[in-house]
């Protein structure tokens, strides 16, 4: 799970998001992405610190875009977040853009996302998806509002969910479920492509995993500003019932050719594992010279690193916390590390090291989910 909630950025800067990309490269005074609190010009409408995407020349594109799951696309993802408007326009049309997509596809071109959500800054909601753009819903004008995104770019397989505020059902394959302020806006299928006549054909229902990027934008000629805030992109496919089946090594983690090393092979096909470099709990257990902050690497066999995780928490804390029933083994703001994957069937590696070269005694763990 990653969730942006801005309290640890600077107002008046851009976010510090690990490998997001901007345009303009810095804010101006027409364009930008910027952090705000309730001091700022606009004053954030909601809590706290907030990112202010906006546009008010409507002569240049902005755009905010990060990869969110370690780099890699996968097939079904949980977007939600608040958003108020800040900035309204004379024209009806003027809206910030949110859309999900492949990692490195550029998301503001149509063609390159399985779809896209226009938050107007007239209150409407407007969804471009196979067979064009239409309105689903409205928002409040001059409250806070709440956006959730269910999608599941599976081919073939349909997905379950039953969660908080959003009850439950089912999202079939290249498809979404939208909700506004928790109201279900129905089901809509992915773009296969949507403006065949003017670019390449992208066919998104050819591959199950469409979805590791996330994106913020404003079209040129469109004017918008909207605030955002608690954005949370993890999973929503139920955890698989049953037991952990566990296999560990403490070593001391040194630098080099010397950190720690642990293989593993997975026999089944398409097999849900956790992996774990812990290190801090080791020293509450009374382990001298415990690993601070372990950073944890899988790998496949032919070398692709498959997740990269630096504190358990920051990406995958809600995954974790769901697989052990809401009581994790490893501690709230512990600088440990976690991994959690669907693997298919070969041999792979969890590569433990220090954070900046730190040495010390770590524990690798793999649990494969029985």
């Amino acid at each position: 799970m990653l969730t942006l909630d801005f309290e640890g950025d600077t107002v008046g800067e851009q976010p510090d998001v690990s490998d997001a990309t901007f345009s303009p490269s810095s804010n101006t005074a027409t364009n930008g992405a910027v952090v705000i609190d309730s001091t700022s010009d606009p004053a954030n409408p909601l809590s706290g610190k907030s990112l202010y995407i906006y546009d008010q020349a409507g002569d240049a594109p902005t755009h905010f875009r990060f990869p969110f799951n370690g780099g890699t696309n996968r097939s079904e993802v949980h977007l939600s977040f608040d958003f108020q408007r800040a900035y309204a326009a004379t024209d009806t049309d003027t809206r910030v853009h949110v859309a999900l997509g492949r990692v490195g596809d550029s998301l503001n071109n149509s063609d390159f996302r399985p779809f896209e959500i226009r938050l107007r800054n007239d209150g409407t909601v407007r969804l471009n998806r196979l067979g064009g753009t239409t309105t689903i819903g409205t928002y409040n004008l001059d409250s806070a509002n709440s956006i959730n995104i269910l999608a599941n770019s599976h081919d073939t397989d349909s997905v379950d969910y039953d969660l908080p505020g959003l009850g439950s059902g089912t999202v079939a394959p290249n498809s979404l479920h939208l909700f506004v302020n928790g109201e279900n806006m129905g089901e809509h299928e992915f773009h296969v492509t949507p403006d065949p006549a003017n670019a390449p054909d992208v066919v998104f229902n050819q591959q199950d995993d469409d979805l590791g990027q996330f994106a913020l934008y404003q079209d040129t000629n469109r004017q918008g500003g909207i605030v955002f805030d608690n954005i949370i992109l993890s999973s929503f496919a139920p955890i698989p019932s049953g037991k952990f089946i566990n296999i560990s090594t403490r070593a001391m983690v040194g630098t080099g050719d010397n950190v720690m090393i642990g293989g593993f092979i997975i026999g089944d096909d398409l097999q849900q594992v956790l992996v774990q470099a812990v290190g801090p709990e080791l020293a509450d257990r009374g382990v001298a010279g415990a690993l601070a902050d372990p950073v944890l690497t899988v790998t496949a066999a032919d070398g692709t690193v498959l997740m990269t995780n630096d504190n358990w928490e920051d990406s995958q804390g809600q995954l974790v916390t769901d697989l052990w029933g809401g009581s994790p083994n490893l501690a709230a703001g512990s600088a440990s590390s976690a991994a959690v994957l669907t693997l298919e069937t070969g041999n792979y590696t969890a590569k433990v090291e220090g954070k900046d070269g730190t040495t010390g005694v770590a524990l690798v763990e793999v649990y494969q989910i029985d």
